[in-house]
């Protein structure tokens, strides 16, 4: 397969063809998207509660009963954990479904599960050690502001582990690294991203929000049909927004290295048998962005010293 045009490309470029790309394989990472919603969408079922206002105070003769409130609440936490951490692995297949096809190279929805799978554990620790981090920040109520900027710094978290496979505490540096000076297109790219979820996503569940308010009267719990078919839909319409965020942040990323460190060129190497693609391993190691030297170091080396001359044999 002939070797892609990858060469630097602007911002306004990086998102034209982002969504171009997200055009050409729709079917490929919707379906990869996909995934996390079908699954979780029957958990909707345990989060249904009855239609109406609802209080504490049911009954002003007796005390408030605040446990099956606390239940309820450790139930939506439990399911979003169980589904971002699901959302989390779709992103990752769905950003090496986009490495692999953006280098020319072919995938499917199973390659991508079966490559990412493959690196399952440093993923998870990404995740763990992100999510831990925001905790860690809205915990701290002087460090809440800090917590959207972590989203930028580990941006590219997902296709460093991926493509570069090194350690994930390395993985999370060099994300900070290589989105220095990217983060205001990050952040652009992130908000354009989330203002089309939310249409799509108001698009596809507004309906069954009208059906529910007409069909649910108060104090009865909402059909099955129709939170199952709420839950599926909402799962389309997030298997419709995640892809173009990953495709563009994939792309960000892969253009960051050619600018930086010639990533263009280390990929015409690599087709030429001459060389390698990764070339992290001195950036890592120096935590610098300085380009990788394709070609060893190209310092002239200076001549040798000539050599003494003998010593003189002494005069008797």
């Amino acid at each position: 397969m002939a070797l892609p045009e990858i060469r630097p490309l602007t911002f306004g470029e990086t998102l034209d063809r982002s969504f171009a790309f997200y055009r050409s394989h729709f079917l490929t990472l919707a379906l990869i998207c996909l995934i996390p919603g079908a699954l979780v969408a029957p958990l909707n079922l345990f989060l249904r509660v009855p239609g109406g206002r609802q209080t504490i105070l049911a009954n002003p003769t007796q005390p408030p009963d605040f446990g099956p409130m606390f239940r309820f609440i450790g139930v939506i936490y439990a399911f979003l954990a169980l589904y971002s951490f699901l959302h989390f692995l779709a992103m990752a297949a769905s950003v090496f479904a986009v490495s692999e096809l953006y280098l020319g190279r072919p995938v499917s929805v199973a390659d991508a599960y079966r490559r990412m799978f493959q690196r399952f554990w440093a993923l998870a620790n990404v995740w763990i050690s992100v999510v831990i981090r925001v905790i860690g920040c809205c915990l701290t109520f002087f460090l809440i502001p800090l917590a959207p900027l972590l989203f930028l710094w580990y941006a590219f978290s997902i296709p460093v582990v991926l493509v570069e496979k090194i350690k994930v505490r390395h993985a999370l540096k060099r994300s900070r690294l290589l989105t220095k000076g990217q983060r205001g297109q990050i952040f652009l790219t992130f908000l354009l991203m989330t203002i089309l979820a939310y249409i799509v996503a108001f698009a596809l569940q507004s309906p069954f929000l009208l059906l529910e308010a007409k069909l649910v009267h108060h104090g009865e719990l909402a059909p099955v049909w129709l939170t199952l078919l709420a839950g599926i839909f909402g799962a389309a319409g997030s298997a419709m927004t995640t892809p173009p965020l990953m495709v563009a942040l994939t792309l960000m990323y892969f253009n960051t290295r050619v600018i930086r460190e010639g990533y263009d060129l280390q990929l015409m190497m690599e087709r030429l048998g001459s060389g390698t693609a990764a070339g992290v391993e001195t950036a890592v190691a120096t935590d610098s962005l300085a380009p990788t030297r394709l070609f060893g170091d190209l310092t002239p080396t200076p001549p040798p010293p000539p050599p003494e001359p003998d010593p003189e044999p002494p005069t008797v």
